[in-house]
């Protein structure tokens, strides 16, 4: 059964390929020859956030996390954590229930992060959540599948032969192999796949690129003598209009905050090999995508998508080989 299934999987990367390939000549030939952008922007409400609402989010992020995993070591970790530090053995959980806690742990640390930053920033209402582009629209999932379809066959290929030169490493892939159940697993996955890409894009895209391209156009607005700060906004544009950012003006943007995102972005997962080489250029797709759109949720799709494939693939040779 897992033979069977590890073909289908490598059967549907080799025709995910052949999509790939046709989706890029197919842009070739109808926008890069043409010279146009890859995807036409979009008009979009100015965001209101800055980069202190980044590292304020960076910066919960990281004492939920720390929490999240201390208690679960203090539990279910060795019992001599200084000695298993010192010998460079693994700080996973010793048992399956361990390390399903450490995932939860973590799940829960990074949903928390979003919400409170989502309450922080006054977005309390759905309709506030879809003017910034925080809110999935069904023209999301269909502009995330044709770019996840453009993006990722490379970046997975990218990333193969990366590993091939230095070996891949990653917590949740330690701990799959240190316990191959269904539970784990499934664990991993929900936070891995899921939590994960929403947490992540909501920073590095939302916040820090977000904020970053706000920054810009302030800059900008200063230069040219333009209005330098947007119409006040009381309650996340309760009682005044936000500005609104046209299409064509998107395209005379400067590409510096996509390449801090990215690198940013890349940064964060050092020590996983030469994986964050790959995530730079994964990174840099899903900028271009959030600075044309101003939509977050193709983001978070595609970003899923990547992680699922990945765990996906992971999980069958691992049930393979045992």
């Amino acid at each position: 059964m897992v033979a069977e299934a590890l073909r289908a999987l490598e059967a549907a990367t080799y025709l995910l390929a052949v999509g790939s390939l046709a989706v890029w000549l197919g842009l070739l030939r109808s926008r890069i020859l043409k010279r146009q952008p890859l995807i036409e922007p979009l008009d979009r409400r100015a965001p209101f956030w800055t980069l202190a609402e980044f590292f304020l989010g960076f910066g919960l992020w990281l004492v939920c996390t720390t929490a999240a995993v201390m208690t679960v070591q203090k539990y279910f970790g060795p019992e001599d954590i200084a000695a298993a530090i010192e010998s460079g053995g693994s700080l996973l959980p010793a048992t399956t229930e361990g390390v399903i806690a450490l995932s939860i742990g973590t799940l829960v640390a990074n949903g928390l992060v979003v919400l409170c930053m989502v309450l922080q920033m006054g977005l309390y209402q759905r309709e506030l959540l879809e003017e910034y582009g925080f809110w999935p629209r069904m023209s999301d999932l269909r502009l995330a599948l044709i770019a996840g379809l453009a993006l990722l066959p490379p970046v997975v290929l990218l990333a193969s032969w990366l590993s091939s030169l230095v070996e891949y490493e990653h917590v949740v892939f330690d701990a799959i192999q240190k316990e191959p159940s269904f539970l784990v697993f499934a664990a991993m996955f929900l936070g891995t796949a899921i939590i994960a890409p929403i947490q992540e894009e909501f920073l590095f895209r939302g916040l820090l690129q977000g904020g970053a391209e706000r920054l810009q156009r302030l800059r900008e607005a200063r230069l040219t003598g333009g209005p330098s700060e947007n119409p006040p906004i009381e309650a996340v544009g309760m009682s005044a209009e936000p500005e609104t950012i046209r299409g064509a003006e998107v395209l005379t943007w400067s590409w510096w905050p996509v390449l801090l995102s990215s690198v940013v972005f890349a940064v964060m997962h050092l020590g996983q090999g030469l994986a964050p080489i790959a995530l730079f250029v994964l990174s840099l797709g899903l900028g271009y995508l959030y600075r044309q759109t101003g939509r977050l949720w193709p983001c978070i799709v595609v970003h899923a998508l990547l992680n699922a494939f990945s765990l996906i693939g992971f999980g069958l040779q691992t049930a393979a080989g045992s």
